[in-house]
């Protein structure tokens, strides 16, 4: 039996799971720095220990609103990169809520969309009790979020937050 673990969080209202092994910290929700032609969904910049860290916020892409930043929000801190090429970027989500070991058991595959597709952004539709979480493939979320290659775009914040 294959078991991952996911940090779980909501996002208007919905369970979320990222896989826990991209996650590399939760903070607290600070304001990000605007960052002048960047797309809606691209907040801006947070310092983060001097390196200027891209923030996104999904809510404006999955649900066409922004995040409702309240005193549960975080910004959840992920490898969007390799292993080898790490490349930091911040999640706004509307609060935290825990780990979850997650079975194949208990992940049913990504639900078709209206167009008979799969919904290639999940790894699955996590459950737990009564309640359901749906699991981001980081990598495919990043690419339906992104109408444009996001490597130039973190490229461009790195090198502003470098000066």
């Amino acid at each position: 039996m294959n078991e991952d673990q996911y940090l779980t969080f909501q996002l208007k209202g919905k369970g979320y799971g990222l896989p826990i092994h991209v996650v590399r910290e939760i903070i607290g929700y600070e304001t990000p720095d605007i960052v002048p032609m960047m797309p809606e969904w691209m907040k801006g910049i947070i310092n983060l220990r001097g390196h200027g860290v891209p923030v996104i916020d999904l809510a404006i892409r999955f649900y066409n609103s922004e995040t409702t930043i309240t005193n549960h929000s975080c910004i959840v801190i992920f490898n969007a990169g390799t292993a080898e090429d790490e490349k930091l970027m911040g999640l706004i989500v509307d609060s935290v809520s825990e780990v979850i070991l997650f079975s194949n058991e208990m992940i049913e595959a990504p639900p078709e969309t209206g167009t008979g597709q799969k919904a290639d952004f999940l790894v699955g539709v996590g459950k737990l009790e009564n309640k359901f979480y749906l699991l981001l493939n980081i990598r495919t979320t990043l690419e339906y979020v992104s109408k444009m290659d996001l490597s130039e775009t973190l490229e461009s914040i790195e090198e502003m937050s470098a000066k």
